[in-house]
């Protein structure tokens, strides 16, 4: 019993390091640096941005690379740096678009980036519609249903006509004007089942939801189309 005192010690060292060990903060999480920048007001940014956002983006969290794109975007203008800021734009909405992001995808797409071939534009629009991202979908449908296109795309309005219905899946307003309308001119009947009242139910909240103001019913007859029609669905004669 002689080496108690000892062992009471040894134990009491052990207890505290435990204690330290669960005290002592780690280093915050990318989402907690994500969390802390997102917090500050608008001056406060400016300078905490390399140490939260920055690092956040960096270690792969998408709030803070889709927030990082967002920043970069609100910085293009006519300045003379702009190229620059393009570029960085581009640089982050990359990044955002390789972790698989739709959105960015999209986005990635419709930038053009010069440094970017077609093919690699397509491919990102691809990879968006393959995530039903409804816009990709409806801009993918309308390569397909165009004659003429610099992606290379052959002409094919089955895959067109399937992109649109995937996109309506998911509520695009677009979508679901757009098959209302070829319904309702009898120029591609909707599947079984479905009916023409439900879908423009449905396009009103789309677009109400969006934040756009949906055409009544009975003012479709009287507006014209064609743009609209001639960009989804083209035809060598369309006088709807």
């Amino acid at each position: 019993m002689k080496h108690t005192p000892a062992i009471i010690i040894s134990a009491a060292l052990i207890v505290a390091a435990g204690l330290c060990w669960f005290t002592i903060p780690g280093k915050p999480t990318a989402e907690q640096l994500y969390q802390q920048y997102m917090q500050l007001s608008p001056c406060e940014r400016v300078e905490a941005k390399p140490d939260l956002l920055a690092r956040a983006a960096r270690a792969g969290y998408i709030p803070a690379i889709q927030q990082m794109t967002r920043e970069a975007c609100a910085l293009i203008t006519d300045h003379p740096q702009k190229i620059l800021q393009e570029q960085e734009y581009a640089y982050w909405l990359k990044i955002a678009a390789d972790k698989g992001d739709p959105e960015s995808q999209y986005r990635l797409f419709d930038f053009a980036d010069e440094n970017q071939t077609h093919q690699e534009r397509l491919d990102y629009l691809v990879k968006a519609a393959e995530q039903n991202h409804g816009t990709a979908l409806m801009e993918l449908g309308a390569l397909y249903a165009g004659q003429d296109n610099e992606y290379g795309l052959q002409q094919d309005k089955e895959k067109a006509m399937a992109c649109y219905h995937r996109a309506a899946a998911v509520n695009n307003a677009d979508a679901l004007q757009l098959l209302y309308l070829l319904d309702k001119k009898g120029i591609v009947p909707l599947p079984a089942g479905q009916q023409a009242e439900d879908v423009y139910k449905r396009y009103v909240q789309a677009s109400i939801k969006a934040g756009e103001s949906p055409q009544e019913e009975e003012n479709f007859s009287k507006t014209d189309h064609r743009g609209f029609m001639n960009r989804y669905y083209p035809q060598e004669q369309n006088n709807n």
